[in-house]
């Protein structure tokens, strides 16, 4: 910490965000106040009258704000333009490692200060509602489990930014690639979720199994299979276990990193190329859903499984891709027809 504050690099990087910082701090305090204040002042008076209906502090919106609050606090760390930042940085006697530890400091305290903001909140609520808690079990208990949680989320967070940042060149690339992933994935799931799950014995096995038990995991209600304590500490260790090793894999890709590689929305070849395999097979997936539906009513009235259905739409989706990939062949404009225009 005193080798970071002691180099200029604060100065020049860090000087202009303090306030904004300090904004975003204080509305850590209030959304974790404001989050926890249903299970304080509602839940747990519930639980005194059912004791089988468990419900974790840590809940799905309040995740969901965290991210959100990691989102910000990486804005005003690293800004929206890398390239013209770097370029600033890089001319005085700072290394690109001195620049992306500068961000990693700054991002990890800022998750450290959401962490003391939750447990502020749960110290204060248990304060005030101590005699009502004391006739409920298990609550110190989940104390100790949702602030793990947070830890590995935050952790996983940081490597996720961290190995993002070190792809693209500024935020608009960064945040298009996460919504178009994320539209991506729900459309893959829709084609495919069903093949890949199954029911036995009133359990749910395969990917549903997967789905329903990350969203209990954060905080939402069990689907099903029931999740122990034993599988909520296995699962965050799993997340803090990824979360650096993605902060690693950044690190290497930093190592890399060109200036004027930054020119481009996408800085490495290999991202490039999942893109585009993306946005090949996309449009295939929106075709798969409306052609194989049509088929399975117009010529077999409902009849065909989701074996077969997915079968029909990996087809469809074959098909359309190789049209699509020459297509963008056709329309993508090289480099040297730029120069001769």
């Amino acid at each position: 910490m005193k080798k970071y504050f002691n180099k200029a690099i604060f100065y020049q990087g860090d000087g202009s965000i303090l306030v904004p910082l300090l904004v975003t701090y204080i509305s850590a305090f209030i959304i974790n106040l404001l989050a926890t204040s249903t299970y304080f002042s509602w839940y747990i008076r519930t639980q005194l009258y059912n004791h089988s209906n468990k419900e974790n502090i840590l809940t799905i919106p309040h995740i969901f704000l965290f991210g959100l609050y990691m989102v910000v606090i990486y804005v005003i760390t690293v800004g929206v333009f890398k390239r013209k930042k770097w370029s600033t940085l890089l001319a005085g006697p700072f290394s690109r490692m001195d620049i992306r530890k500068r961000e990693f400091l700054i991002i990890s305290m800022s998750s450290l200060v959401y962490i003391i903001a939750f447990l502020y909140a749960i110290l204060r609520g248990w304060s005030s509602e101590s005699e009502i808690l004391s006739y409920i079990g298990g609550f110190y208990e989940l104390v100790l489990l949702d602030t793990l949680k947070l830890i590995c989320i935050a952790v996983l967070i940081i490597g996720v930014l961290a190995l993002l940042d070190s792809i693209f060149s500024n935020i608009y690339y960064l945040f298009g690639t996460i919504v178009f992933s994320f539209i991506y994935l729900v459309f893959l799931y829709i084609n495919f979720g069903q093949s890949l799950s199954y029911y036995k014995n009133s359990y749910i096995y395969g990917l549903d199994y997967i789905i329903n038990g990350t969203m209990e995991y954060i905080g939402y209600s069990s689907i099903g299979n029931p999740m122990t304590n034993f599988q909520v500490i296995m699962i965050s260790m799993i997340l803090l276990l990824v979360g650096i090793v993605l902060i690693f894999i950044s690190k290497k890709l930093t190592n890399k990193m060109l200036l004027e590689d930054m020119n481009e929305g996408i800085i490495f070849n290999l991202p490039k190329k999942i893109a585009r395999f993306m946005i090949i097979t996309f449009p295939g997936m929106l075709l798969a859903l409306v052609i194989s539906e049509m088929i399975d009513s117009m010529y077999f009235m409902y009849s065909l499984g989701t074996y077969k259905l997915s079968i029909i739409r990996l087809g469809i989706i074959i098909v359309v891709s190789i049209i699509s990939h020459f297509i963008l062949k056709k329309i993508t404009i090289k480099p040297k027809e730029i120069y001769r225009l």
